[in-house]
């Protein structure tokens, strides 16, 4: 069942899952705490493992969210303008879901764009993975460069 609202002039999707009765995980799920990588505290990160197979009900997706702070370079958000990057993996696969068509990072994405993003792929899950990595395959294939095996590790 969805349900979509308008707030402050942005589409805000409030969904629940009826299936397995639990509600999606959003943004507000999202833990930050001292990135790893920037020993000097000058990035945060929160990491979330989410969604769930029918299968064997195993958590389908983690999320990595960024973000630098202060005087921190090297991401793509700052807390300054409150964007963030964003990676992603599905299952307990050793490759990135390649989240833009030429990167498999997505910078600057707000609150917003992160909710719709984890929204998506709880509800089109393994289809979702697939067109992504469809779409990455078409843009490589008309610049002429080898294509991404993801895929074929997805389906085995």
């Amino acid at each position: 069942m969805h349900f979509f609202l308008a707030l402050l002039g942005k589409w805000v999707y409030c969904i629940y899952m009826i299936k397995n009765k639990t509600k999606l995980k959003s943004f507000d799920d999202l833990t930050f705490g001292k990135h790893g990588g920037f020993g000097d505290g000058k990035a945060i990160q929160a990491r979330l493992t989410f969604g769930h197979r029918d299968k064997d009900n195993q958590d389908q997706f983690t999320i990595s969210v960024v973000q630098n702070i202060g005087d921190g370079t090297g991401l793509y958000g700052h807390a300054d303008n409150d964007t963030y990057e964003v990676a992603m993996w599905f299952q307990d696969r050793d490759t990135m879901i390649p989240l833009a068509i030429s990167d498999d990072v997505i910078g600057w994405q707000d609150c917003d764009d992160i909710t719709k993003l984890m929204y998506t792929a709880q509800v089109n899950d393994f289809a979702w993975v697939c067109g992504l990595q469809d779409r990455r395959d078409r843009f490589r294939k008309s610049l002429d460069l080898a294509l991404d095996n993801t895929h074929s590790k997805l389906d085995d």
